[in-house]
């Protein structure tokens, strides 16, 4: 009952005069899915547009569109196509500058400044405002790093300090201008933005790692540079060991890094017992990342510097056992590597943490270390797209069912559809078609009179011509006249008939005068009932072929799904083989990497053991 009183309300749709624009709700439903960051959503209800001619009134909008939703979801290349279909004589001035700023984009993606410069040229003017809007905080982090660019770091600074400091870029602005000043020897104001971002507290995982760099990269500056210590704010009195340890991120992903550069500090600054502690701790946490293979050596490094030399061959010797262990263990994930179907188990654990497989690599090569390694630019790409590309056909792999279903369903939405569309036809379309028909019919006779006939008193023009009030104006002097004629002796029925003559020809003459106005209106009350007709028919018209559409094709429409579902998962299957076999490679090559520096420590680590047993040797022969 309820899907086929839908039916019959959208059938009575149709009919209103003055509805919605099916259109104008289908650009509503995409603005929506864009001021939800569902880009993915709203690229595909452009397309939908694209597809169902409903472009036709704004196609730069909707090109534009799809290119920026496009770039939001990293279709960089179809991003371009779309943008490229742009005539620049078809965009407005607004136009012109949304299309800048999405070109901006996609060139500092490239990295192709000097077409970044004219674009970003287009948009700033000489107050620094985007035209006739206030500055956006992304052109301000792209004028910011076109500066960088060209070494106008002062002009980058000023950039910089223009983007809102809780917007997302700010960060990355004052991060980047950092490392450029560092590298052009201005040393001071770098240490300024790493500390003042260092300060921030960013809510988001992103910003909070770029933080925890910020004060790593300030420690190392400090270390390397002893005379900034007196710009340290709260720590003039505090030596190099203390202002670097001070400085330290005290969590994230850092934080081991930089316990190993506090170490290392300690080691330069006859601090060995501070050093190795730390040595201690990295060595005791079980990870192999290059802070803690450098612990393994660091340690014992430290313990022979010491004189402690008992103890620092024992420390050699666990790192030569934790070496080996290590390189079998790494030669053991190469060889299953080797194996087709483990890169996608490794995948799906990645994507929903319970596939046990996963979950042992983890243990056996470091949670950290595999996550590293698949979150580079270029792996962290691939990863994601085949977790769409799984997405895609996990969705496609219920579709036959569902198909199978909704065919059930057709044959019964077909009868009540029939139906609906049966009943408004015959009760309400059909009646008006007929009754706008007859008026139709009955204007277009008054014209052709009318504009036929010269003005005069004749019956068949003052009826086509007049209206009702006139034309019982006309009837009651007829009457007038009868009497005049029949009931009045002769001198009073010659005035009689005299007066209502003159009656009759001043309403005449009201009728000559009014016709060059009455007629323009005939005119336009036919062609107002002409387009009221056709917009029936139209509309007659397009139930029938609604429905005969739905009949003939509904069947042929299920069945070249399934077929187009079978083929895309294929294609979809193809796709993801080939980003695995892709990520296998690029983890054997780190795999490999990985093997080749811990054969390197295990080769020190023998011969620093043999050098301290060489050591107590002589010490034991010595007078």
């Amino acid at each position: 009952m309820k899907s086929w009183l839908c039916e019959w309300l959208l059938s009575c749709a149709v009919l209103l005069e003055g509805g919605p624009d099916i259109q104008e709700l289908h650009y509503g439903r995409l603005l929506y899915a864009y001021y939800q960051q569902d880009y993915q959503q709203a690229l595909v209800l452009a397309l939908q547009a694209e597809q169902r001619g409903w472009r036709a009134q704004a196609p730069v909008r909707y090109t534009m569109a799809e290119g920026s939703f496009a770039f939001a979801q990293g279709m960089y290349r179809f991003a371009d196509e779309r943008f490229a279909l742009l005539d620049d004589s078809q965009l407005s001035e607004l136009d012109r500058q949304r299309l800048s700023f999405h070109l901006s984009r996609e060139y500092l993606r490239r990295g192709d400044y000097e077409q970044l410069a004219g674009q970003l040229a287009n948009l700033a003017s000489p107050d620094g405002r985007l035209r006739r809007r206030e500055l956006h905080p992304e052109v301000a982090f792209m004028q910011a790093e076109l500066a960088i660019h060209q070494q106008q770091l002062g002009k980058a600074d000023a950039w910089v300090q223009r983007i809102p400091e809780d917007h997302e870029l700010a960060a990355y602005g004052r991060f980047n201008l950092a490392v450029a000043q560092h590298r052009a020897g201005h040393a001071e104001p770098a240490l300024e933005h790493l500390l003042a971002l260092s300060r921030t507290h960013p809510e988001d995982d992103i910003n909070r790692d770029l933080r925890q760099r910020a004060a790593l990269s300030a420690a190392l500056l400090v270390r390397d540079a002893p005379e900034l210590l007196t710009t340290l704010p709260g720590r003039r009195g505090d030596g190099p060991l203390e202002a670097f340890q001070a400085l330290l991120p005290g969590e994230g992903r850092y934080r081991d890094a930089a316990l190993s550069h506090y170490a290392q500090l300690a080691m330069r600054l006859d601090a060995p017992d501070v050093a190795a502690d730390i040595w201690r701790h990295l060595q005791d946490s079980g990870q192999w990342q290059a802070p803690h293979m450098l612990a393994r050596l660091a340690l014992p490094l430290v313990l022979e510097q010491q004189q402690q030399r008992p103890e620092a061959v024992a420390a050699y010797e666990r790192a030569e056992t934790a070496l080996v262990a290590r390189i079998e263990q790494l030669n053991a994930l190469q060889h299953e590597l080797k194996t087709p179907q483990t890169m996608a188990v490794l995948l799906s654990g990645l994507t929903n943490g319970s596939a046990q497989t996963f979950r042992d690599w983890q243990d056996r090569l470091g949670h950290v270390q595999l996550l590293s390694w698949l979150s580079e630019p270029g792996l962290q790409s691939l990863v994601q797209e085949w977790r769409e590309l799984s997405a895609a056909s996990r969705w496609l792999a219920g579709l036959p069912e569902q198909l199978t279903s909704w065919s059930e369903v057709a044959a019964e939405q077909q009868r009540r559809s029939g139906q609906a569309a049966a009943r408004l036809s015959e009760r309400r379309l059909s009646e008006q078609a007929a009754q706008q028909g007859d008026a139709l019919a009955g204007w277009s006779s008054r014209l052709d009179v009318v504009a036929s006939q010269r003005p005069a008193a004749d019956e068949a023009w003052f009826v086509a011509l007049a209206d009702a009030e006139q034309r019982r104006l006309r009837e009651r002097l007829a009457r007038l006249r009868s009497i005049a004629e029949s009931g009045l002796a002769d001198a009073e029925q010659e005035r009689a008939l005299a007066r209502v003559a003159r009656l009759e020809g001043l309403l005449v003459w009201a009728l000559q005068e009014q016709q060059p106005v009455l007629i323009q209106a005939f005119r336009n009350e036919r062609a107002g009932l002409r387009a009221l007709q056709a917009d029936i028919e139209n509309r007659l018209a397009f139930i029938a072929a609604a429905e005969a559409d739905f009949q003939a094709g509904v069947g042929a429409d299920f069945q070249a799904l399934l077929a187009r579902v079978a083929a895309l998962q294929t294609r979809l299957a193809d796709a993801r083989l080939q980003r695995e076999q892709v990520l296998a490679t690029a983890l054997q090559q780190r795999l490999e990497q990985e093997s080749e520096q811990a054969a390197q420590y295990l080769a020190q680590a023998r011969l620093g053991r043999a050098r301290v047993l060489d050591a107590l040797a002589l010490s034991a022969v010595a007078p």
